[in-house]
């Protein structure tokens, strides 16, 4: 059987998708992420590196990657993060209103623990 795919949207798809990706990623056993942005930074900011391994999860290896029609259109749920800005209808499509951190790692930490909080919500509604 076909995995569900959950889209991941933020704005550069360095900071908040792809930690949602990965928590989700860490859970889910019948769905799987992935994340994009709409327009795109040139790697991971090394502060989600350094919060996401204190949750013992590895996001080096992450590339930023455009949203693109095919990655919506192959997509079961949508997940839209403050500041990315696109129309997408259906009924499996939800905005989540997490702001995106600067600064200091404890930004970054509060970003990530809100993050998990949902994803972890997120993966008992649709992983079955």
């Amino acid at each position: 059987m076909k995995k569900r795919i959950v889209l991941f949207v933020c704005s550069h798809n360095g900071i908040r998708s792809p930690m949602a990706e990965a928590f989700f990623n860490q859970w889910a056993r019948h769905s799987r992420a992935e994340s994009a942005g709409m327009d795109p930074s040139s790697s991971i900011k090394p502060e989600v590196v350094v919060v996401m391994k204190e949750r013992g999860l590895d996001v080096r290896a992450h590339v930023p990657r455009r949203l693109t029609p095919h990655l919506l259109s192959a997509a079961y749920n949508v997940i839209v993060m403050g500041g990315a800005r696109f129309e997408v209808k259906g009924s499996h499509v939800a905005e989540w209103d997490v702001g995106c951190p600067y600064g200091r790692l404890d930004s970054y930490r509060q970003t990530r623990d809100e993050l998990e909080k949902r994803v972890r919500a997120l993966v008992k509604e649709v992983d079955h």
